[in-house]
């Protein structure tokens, strides 16, 4: 079973090597970067649930009997008593959303709604119609619906079962839109771009890219940053300006970088991670990069007597000594370790990343 394990983070590790091996395809700017101006706003708002199954807020929750209580004031039926709230079919919660650009009012959006009091579950409540306002105090659009929670909460006297959690849920296209952010592109002097990961060679590229389509001039003023000049024969018609912009392509580069999950053994390799001489000695495992430029293919050498060898050639990818140690049956805590260790004596150029 452990070899199996092995095998299929190999492979892994092979198809990610694969796909940055063909990274020599370019990409469009819209699929590194986007309009600053254009960006997304956050909603969030307050609320009811109800139509729960005695899963509700306990009469504990002090601000969820309040709130209850003016809904049923607004509607012209006397407020509860601290006595008479009995009920565990209703709870409080917050909702929140991200409101992009360009919405206008009578378009959906979806929102999450999380309990805020002490509910054991929201599965099977409905969201009272609920304002969301955004950090401006205004209210941009109302929420209101059929939760879908994905968790699951079940007990009896006996058993006790849960999985996922039950007290979030989402409600597609649960909010309806009822103020436009308003963005008004024509009266800008300059649109900004920014990577979404940020980068001073590939900000450079975009740049380069943009002035070499003779469409508009920019400048990459840092890492993330590119400002591009918004004359006023592109003003008449920036939506097809933005369009063109964003449709131009660079060749993205990339650091050499390792992440690493201690808890799965999931290991996923960038590009450019080179391996330099090194010889690193694990419990019963020896792994030696050797030198020898001379030597072009990966050479593995194993001895069960008093270790295992694994030999590569300096320059080598990391796919080679992954490969040669999975030959040998290296758990994939051992070859995280041996990694760590490499990475230490500075005999990998890439940067380790654990989650």
């Amino acid at each position: 079973m452990r070899r199996n394990y092995l095998i299929k983070v190999f492979c892994i590790i092979s198809l990610v090597l694969l796909v940055d091996v063909g990274n020599a395809a370019n990409v469009r700017i819209k699929d590194i970067g986007k309009i600053l101006e254009a960006r997304d706003n956050q909603i969030m708002g307050f609320g009811l649930v109800v139509g729960l199954k005695n899963t509700g807020d306990s009469s504990r929750t002090e601000f969820t009997k309040i709130a209850l209580g003016n809904l049923l004031n607004n509607m012209d039926i006397t407020s509860l008593s601290d006595s008479s709230f009995k009920s565990k079919n209703v709870a409080a919660v917050m909702i929140t959303a991200d409101l992009p650009s360009f919405l206008k009012p009578g378009q959906r959006i979806d929102v999450a709604v999380s309990s805020l009091g002490d509910a054991r579950s929201l599965k099977g409540g409905t969201l009272l119609l609920s304002p969301l306002k955004a950090a401006d105090g205004n209210v941009y659009a109302v929420a209101q619906g059929a939760l879908v929670v994905g968790g699951i909460d079940e007990s009896s006297a006996e058993t006790v079962y849960a999985r996922n959690q039950t007290t979030v849920g989402r409600i597609n296209g649960g909010a309806i839109i009822e103020k436009e952010v308003h963005v008004d592109l024509t009266s800008k002097k300059y649109l900004t771009i920014v990577l979404n990961s940020p980068d001073f060679t590939n900000a450079s590229r975009v740049s380069y890219a943009i002035n070499s389509s003779g469409m508009a001039r920019s400048k990459a003023k840092d890492a993330s940053t590119i400002v591009v000049e918004l004359t006023d024969d592109y003003k008449q018609n920036i939506v097809d300006f933005i369009s063109r912009i964003e449709k131009l392509s660079i060749n993205p580069d990339a650091i050499a970088k390792i992440v690493i999950s201690e808890r799965t053994g999931t290991i996923v390799i960038g590009e450019n991670v080179k391996l330099t001489a090194v010889a690193v000695t694990h419990g019963q495992i020896s792994v030696k990069i050797d030198n020898d430029e001379l030597l072009h293919q990966t050479n593995i050498k194993v001895y069960e007597k008093p270790s295992k060898l694994v030999q590569v050639s300096s320059g080598a990818n990391l796919a080679s000594l992954v490969k040669a140690l999975n030959a040998i049956g290296t758990t994939p805590q051992d070859l995280i370790s041996i990694l760590q260790a490499i990475k230490k004596a500075g005999a990998l150029t890439a940067e380790i990343e654990i989650i």
